[in-house]
Order: C-alpha cells, then sequence, then structure tokens
C-alpha cells in the first residue's frame, strides 16, 4: 500500500474515531446511569479517575501519549495479533491471511483490552478501527499514531478539565 493511501485511510479511521469515541462515551455513560451523565462521571472519576489521575500523578505527556500508544499497540496488535495470525500461516504455509483469522485477531486482543477500561464501548470501537488499520496497511505504525492522536486529545480535555476544575461531558 503507497504512503498516501496509508495516510488517507490514517486520516479516515482518525476521524470516525473522533466522532465515534465521545458518542459511544456518552451513550454508555447515559444507560449506565439511568440518563444522569453528571452522576456516572461523578462515579466515574471515584471508580476509575483514568487520565484526570494519570495526570496528577504527575505522568507526562511524553508518557500518554507516546510511550503507552507504542506500549499498547505492541502488546495488543503486535504480540497477541501474532500470536492469533502467525501459527495458521505456518500451518497453511500461506502468507495470505484467512478472514476468519483476521477477524479473530481483530476481535480477542480488542475484548480484553477494552475490558481492562471502565469505559468499554469507546474503547472497544477504537480498538476495532486500529485494528483494522493494521490489518489493511500491513504495518502497526499507523495504529500507535492514532492511538497517539487519541490519547493526545484525552490528555488536553483532561488538563483542561483540571485547571476549569469542571466535569467533562
Amino acid at each position: 500500500m503507497s504512503k498516501e493511501k496509508v495516510w488517507r485511510l490514517i486520516t479516515i479511521v482518525t476521524i470516525i474515531n473522533a466522532l465515534l469515541t465521545p458518542t459511544l462515551f456518552l451513550l454508555e455513560a447515559h444507560v449506565r446511569s439511568d440518563g444522569n451523565i453528571r452522576l456516572f462521571m461523578k462515579n466515574y472519576g471515584a471508580q476509575y479517575p483514568g487520565v484526570i489521575s494519570t495526570l496528577s500523578k504527575g505522568e507526562t505527556f511524553i508518557d500518554v501519549c507516546l510511550v503507552t500508544p507504542v506500549k499498547e499497540e505492541l502488546e495488543a496488535r503486535g504480540l497477541l495479533w501474532g500470536l492469533i495470525v502467525i501459527p495458521p500461516i505456518l500451518y497453511r504455509r500461506q502468507m495470505k491471511i484467512k478472514p476468519i483469522v483476521a477477524l479473530l485477531a481483530l476481535l480477542i486482543p480488542t475484548f480484553f483490552w477494552a475490558k481492562a477500561h471502565p469505559v468499554v464501548l469507546p474503547v472497544f470501537s477504537a480498538g476495532i478501527l486500529w485494528g483494522f488499520l493494521v490489518y489493511k496497511t500491513e504495518r502497526l505504525w499507523p495504529a500507535i499514531f492514532c492511538h497517539g492522536a487519541a490519547n493526545t486529545v484525552l490528555y488536553a480535555a483532561a488538563l483542561i478539565a483540571m485547571r476549569t476544575n469542571t466535569i467533562i461531558a
């Protein structure tokens, strides 16, 4: 795949993720709190402060926006993807990935990664999008780039929320 096509796909996935993630976050918040999103945010903050507690613990932009995306993508779409995809390739001695194997490699790591977060729907959708990028481009760096971009937006939103003492939602 050419660099232009890879960047076009990255742009499309980033736009979809930027629209889908907050929508799914608010939907999940609405469902889990019987419509009281402020109550959900209060409980969410008490149960799992997420990025805001990360900032208060002193984690830097480099930790959240550069190191974490590389680490998580290497784990989810590097190691786990490889453990699912490589055995069938070795067994069949074909480099072409069967669609069912690609689907399993996309869903299994994404499911476990999303379950490790308190808000599952937006994390799951982002994981599916970033896994799709890896599948289509056959490269890991586009997923790392998109993950870093998403974390950067969340980091900036958390900084603004901390400085203005507001709840984001």
